[in-house]
């Protein structure tokens, strides 16, 4: 099958196999026969277009044109073949021009055709190692960590159009679904873990051995729990993704959920706490700083693109403008009734009509540069934000709050760290709303832009949503506060 991914070169063969053609012809033909061949075919310029594509959507697309240019060429090398002129030679060099015509244009053909399943199949990690027993210390106990992997089981080739993006946004949106269901669903298995621990001080060593089969109880319990409800989010999301992409039904899925929960046992000595502690410490300032990194990279194609934002909100409301004074000089010259008096009118309405649309087409032409430049901006976002939550949901498992602090260890130091990664993981959640907001409006500027030839269309307005600077610089902030507690070194803000 087609590689859709594979870099295409269709363009260069043509000019090969034309260059070869031409090289051959001369004598072969009537100087008439050969003189207006190829002309205003646009074979080359269509054919880079296509090689230039970078989704199946936008190769579809160029599909028309490439096609237009073949059948000029198909007419080009029939009429050729009926020159007066024409010797073996000629009929020859023509035959290699024909095959290479209709070898590339199959090979275009075949690579738009929607993909099909290739039988193998490849497992997508939605969620690693979430730590589903983050922040939970009890006095007693030494629960461990509850490490939930749910993995999409799909075929490889899908696996391969989602690493592409030709199935919309990455896993990050679907990772946060996920990460917030076994968020939301700890508070109960925490609530009981606490409550069996508090009322191990005053059992004797059989009633604890049976509280702690309890608590394995427990957690057994959860982890069903915790993938039965993973899997209906992953299947509202497989769902979602055929929606938009029907070709997708033939690709079978399924959700694995891998959980793995340690043995609860007693805890061991203060010591071996403190130890844990100090290498949990040492493990947020690594996810501040790395945050701090990214933040940085952010917030500069933040203020590149929210610069661009204003200037694209204005062009668009005018299009939208645009659209409804065309739509109305269409309705008025054609209700206008057949009197002298009607007759002027609809000659006015027409004349507005031309003159809104050509102000609206030359808006389009520049908006549609800007509104796809606004969006590359975004995409390019989009990515530092998945690095940015991957970075910061880690701090969950490896960063928690603290019992008891051993002597020598500053509690209320540490637990403000901690408390640090909670706003900042509250932050991150609003920039990304802020993000997804952003991308919608750029995706529906490219879209408006390209339906505006429609003469009756008026797109409905929408706003590109509030900044995500103030989040951003929120989020690097709660890194300096890690930072310089763990440290006691101050950075610099953004």
């Amino acid at each position: 099958m087609f590689d859709l991914f594979e870099k295409s070169a269709h363009r260069e063969e043509w000019k090969k196999a034309k260059a070869n053609f031409q090289k051959k012809a001369s004598g072969n033909f009537s100087k008439k026969g050969l003189s207006g061949f190829g002309k205003g075919a646009d074979f080359g310029p269509a054919l880079k277009k296509f090689d230039l594509a970078k989704s199946f959507d936008d190769k579809k697309a160029k599909i028309p044109a490439v096609l237009k240019a073949v059948d000029k060429y198909r007419k080009m090398i029939k009429a050729l073949e009926k020159d007066p002129q024409i010797n073996k030679a000629g009929t020859d060099c023509l035959t290699g021009l024909k095959k290479s015509l209709e070898s590339i244009w199959k090979d275009i053909e075949r690579s738009v055709q929607p993909p099909k399943p290739s039988g193998r199949a490849a497992k997508v990690k939605l969620v690693s190692s979430r730590n589903a027993a983050g922040g939970l210390r009890p006095q007693w106990l030494d629960v461990g960590s509850i490490d939930i992997n749910a993995y999409l089981v799909v075929d490889e080739l899908v696996n391969q159009l989602e690493g592409q993006g030709e199935l919309g946004y990455s896993w990050i949106n679907l990772q946060s679904e996920c990460n917030a269901l076994v968020e939301k669903s700890t508070k109960a298995f925490a609530e009981t873990i606490q409550k069996i621990d508090a009322s191990l001080a005053s059992l004797t060593a059989d009633q604890r051995a049976k509280k702690i089969k309890q608590a394995n109880e427990v957690l057994n319990y959860y982890a069903k729990l915790v993938e039965k409800d993973v899997n209906k989010i992953v299947d509202k999301y497989w769902a979602g993704i055929i929606s938009r992409q029907k070709y997708l039904k033939a690709f079978k899925k399924e959700c694995k959920v891998d959980i793995a929960c340690s043995t609860i046992t007693i805890a061991t000595s203060v010591t071996a706490i403190a130890t844990s502690f100090g290498t949990a410490a040492l493990s947020g300032l690594a996810i501040a700083k790395a945050v701090a990194d990214i933040a940085v990279v952010a917030q500069k194609l933040t203020r590149t693109a929210e610069g661009m934002e204003s200037r694209l909100y204005s062009n668009m409301d005018k299009i939208v403008d645009l659209c409804v004074q065309r739509k109305q000089a269409k309705a008025d010259g054609r209700g206008q009734k057949m009197s002298k008096a009607g007759q002027a009118a609809k000659e006015a309405s027409t004349t507005l009509f031309g003159q809104v649309t050509s102000l609206l087409m030359t808006t389009v032409s520049r908006t549609n540069k800007e509104a796809k430049e606004y969006y590359g901006k975004l995409s390019e976002l989009e990515k530092q934000a998945g690095k940015m939550y991957k970075k910061i949901d880690e701090a969950a498992s490896k960063f928690s709050s603290t019992p008891k602090m051993p002597p020598g260890y500053n509690q209320t130091e540490f637990q403000n760290a901690f408390k640090q990664f909670k706003i900042m993981k509250k932050d991150f959640e609003q920039f990304n709303r802020n993000l997804q907001k952003k991308i919608e409006y750029g995706r529906w500027a490219i879209d408006v832009c390209g339906q505006v030839q429609d003469e009756d269309y008026v797109p409905a307005a929408t706003k590109p949503g509030t900044s995500c600077l103030a989040m951003l610089i929120g989020i690097y902030a709660c890194c300096g506060v890690v930072i310089n507690v763990t440290t006691g070194i101050n950075i610099s803000p953004i």
